[in-house]
């Protein structure tokens, strides 16, 4: 007896345009510290991991040893001193000696570093970077405010849009004070960070 063929045909989907992704990427510049940035929602397990590192054991085998960012700070700092040793010899307390010898891997650390901001510049992702510096800087001004009754505001200024063409650029500032001022002058805010803008 024949069987019939109960198989459901497959649906093949269209791929996202780049339309549909840009949608998704980045934040629009704002002058409002306290509105969402986009970022993805925190993960469910709860707390950020210590940042750890491995280095083989001194056993001689393939054991490897977990550390904290302290120890391999350590580390670091032991193997810079040995290598400063090696090539400098009696030299190797000199800091412009020092300073010289790895001038090379700094210019290469520099170098990478900045392809890194350029690509997140472009991509959208930028604005991740742009709300950490946000976020230290209304660190202090807290500090300020709570020790010292001072306003700390200001502009953070990005001059290189995305390719959805934001800046993420905004105005930050943690007082009551500061609040009000941002809820009945924001066209004024927003006229002069364009203004900025301009003129940087």
């Amino acid at each position: 007896m024949h069987r019939p063929n109960t198989r459901s045909k497959q649906t093949a989907h269209p791929a996202p345009t780049q339309a549909s992704k840009r949608k998704t990427r980045g934040s629009k510049a704002t002058i409002d510290n306290n509105e969402p940035v986009n970022d993805p929602p925190p993960a469910k397990s709860g707390g950020r991991k210590p940042l750890r590192k491995t280095v083989e054991a001194d056993k001689g085998d393939e054991e490897a040893i977990a550390m904290s960012a302290q120890d391999w700070a350590v580390v670091v700092a032991g193997e810079y001193e040995e290598y400063c040793k090696q090539k400098l010899q009696e030299r190797w307390e000199d800091p412009m000696e020092r300073a010289q010898l790895l001038q090379p891997m700094v210019k290469w650390y520099k170098e990478r570093y900045d392809d890194f901001i350029d690509e997140k510049k472009v991509d959208g992702t930028f604005h991740k970077i742009i709300a950490k510096t946000r976020d230290e800087f209304m660190h202090s001004a807290q500090l300020a405010s709570q020790y010292h009754d001072l306003h700390c505001f200001g502009f953070i200024m990005n001059l290189h849009p995305d390719e959805t063409g934001r800046t993420g650029s905004m105005m930050w500032g943690v007082t009551r004070a500061y609040e009000l001022m941002k809820k009945k002058q924001k066209k004024i805010i927003s006229e002069e960070m364009a203004e900025w803008e301009s003129l940087l």
